[in-house]
């Protein structure tokens, strides 16, 4: 109904907030499937909106569900995703931690 909301209303920050909340609730009830498709909705409105930070946690999110399911290359890309936003928002911590989240899975 939020979401719906949002939409109507233009609003386009919401639509995106509403898109990370349901991801999150589906990644709790390991709805891996519809999680991805909400983080990856939440991600291209974000963007839209030119929201680097939540984009970048919206992959991180991404390639920990690859990750859990498996796909260490998927973990990889998104991942690689979000080292890319923190380098461009030169945040450094972040891009450090991207660094070090690669070569963790690159070792699995």
């Amino acid at each position: 109904l939020s979401l719906i909301i949002c939409r109507e209303l233009n609003d386009d920050v919401g639509a995106a907030n509403c898109y990370q909340s349901m991801a999150d609730a589906h990644k709790n009830l390991n709805h891996y499937a519809e999680a991805v498709r909400y983080y990856s909705d939440a991600t291209e409105t974000y963007n839209a909106l030119g929201y680097k930070n939540e984009m970048a946690y919206c992959c991180i999110v991404i390639s920990e569900i690859y990750e859990i399911k498996k796909n260490i290359q998927q973990a990889i890309k998104y991942t690689r995703q979000a080292k890319n936003i923190y380098a461009y928002t030169k945040d450094s911590e972040k891009l450090n931690n991207c660094t070090t989240r690669i070569k963790y899975l690159k070792a699995k």
